[in-house]
């Protein structure tokens, strides 16, 4: 199964009338869910998958050039590496806070 992420990202604004250059508006949104696609102008990402990889809903299209962060909550990274959250979900002796602290650079959960 493709990754799930946190996807940071700086939405279009829009302001009514007349706008000084101090005040354009920025939104930086959070999208949450899994990479279906990615090609060189768009994630594609969803908020619902089907186990096997059958189908998918909730279908977010966001340019690349938007995006500033993707954090890989589990499966695999870009770099090909398998975060161990995956790996210790239900499986191993690891808390839910000892996962959630790994996931954030903190060290080997427990039980792993």
């Amino acid at each position: 199964m493709k990754p799930l992420l946190i996807v940071e990202w700086l939405d279009a604004g829009i302001a009514p009338g007349w706008v000084g250059k101090r005040k354009r508006p920025t939104y930086t949104m959070q999208t949450v869910g899994w990479e279906v696609d990615r090609n060189k102008d768009y994630l594609f990402i969803a908020g619902t998958v089907e186990q096997k990889g059958n189908g998918h809903g909730d279908l977010s299209s966001i340019p690349i050039g938007c995006i500033t962060k993707e954090t890989v909550i589990e499966g695999e990274d870009k770099r090909g590496r398998v975060h161990p959250i995956v790996s210790g979900v239900g499986s191993s002796g690891a808390s839910p806070e000892d996962r959630y602290r790994y996931a954030e650079g903190a060290g080997t959960p427990k039980g792993d």
